[in-house]
């Protein structure tokens, strides 16, 4: 889910790739595992962009919402004082 948000957000394969430090062969990968696993095809591909297709947008939004419920907990826990109870 973060490696398909990720590829939308920096709109290509190459540039998440970099972002993530990871290669690009591995980021197609893992979006092909993906919309193998999904049984349908979340990004229309040429060799020039990518663009969502209806089932993408759908799922990119339920990626965005359950990986900011993940970082929000984190955030919390980050920002709470050493030797202070949280309410």
């Amino acid at each position: 889910m973060r490696i398909f948000s990720r590829v939308v957000e920096a709109g290509s394969f190459i540039a998440a790739a970099q972002h993530l430090h990871a290669t690009t062969a591995s980021m197609s990968r893992a979006v092909s595992d993906l919309e193998t696993h999904l049984r349908t095809r979340l990004l229309n591909r040429t060799t020039r962009r990518i663009a969502l297709t209806e089932a993408g947008e759908r799922y990119l939004h339920r990626c965005q919402e359950i990986l900011r419920m993940l970082i929000k907990p984190k955030r919390k826990l980050a920002t709470r004082m050493p030797g202070r109870q949280a309410n």
